[in-house]
């Protein structure tokens, strides 16, 4: 997760001015999570709910640095809801939590969080380029090649795991990139 986290931060060196905003505020919520995971799995001491706050967090951070939360889903009474800031934002920040703890609970059955990370991020990219957002499309294809650079080192043998750090890291950062998508 370490590595995944070190290539990520530094692609803030190479990558197009038109993307770095959307990756300086990716590695801001995403620091978050990923110093409580990295806590984690070094002492194996960080209460429960410490960490489930610490991945709540980039969700509420989310909307007051990038005015971004989920306000629709597409049925009625939800999005009734979702128009009020404090519901919508709530809902970003639980959706983002739980994506997060997704992918770590599939972490460890042999690269599936690795490939699903991939295949999410291939998945924004698409989308975001079909409707002419390159940065967050260049940013999903960076979360894919430092995803790649791990899986590539671990599948199919299966001898590292990303820990709660880097599954910590990569679910908040798709789940994120969901978000600024939707509302850009």
């Amino acid at each position: 997760g370490i590595a995944i986290f070190g290539a990520f931060a530094l692609s803030i060196f190479i990558a197009p001015d038109a993307a770095q905003g959307v990756i300086q505020s990716t590695l801001a919520l995403g620091v978050i999570a990923f110093s409580f995971g990295l806590l984690e799995d070094l002492t194996k001491k960080v209460p429960v709910l410490f960490r489930l706050w610490a991945t709540m967090i980039p969700g509420l951070l989310g909307f007051l640095l990038m005015d971004a939360s989920l306000n629709h889903l597409g049925i009625a009474w939800i999005d009734y809801l979702l128009q009020w800031p404090v519901v919508a934002v709530a809902f970003t920040a639980f959706a983002i939590c739980g994506l997060t703890h997704a992918v770590n609970l599939i972490d460890g059955f042999n690269g599936l969080a690795a490939w699903t990370t991939i295949w999410i991020s291939l998945g924004i990219a698409w989308i975001a380029l079909a409707v002419g957002d390159g940065a967050i499309a260049m940013t999903s294809l960076i979360l894919t090649a430092a995803t790649l650079g791990f899986l590539l080192l671990n599948w199919p043998w299966g001898k590292l795991f990303l820990g709660d750090g880097g599954a910590y890291f990569l679910g908040m950062t798709v789940a994120w990139l969901s978000v600024l998508l939707v509302n850009r």
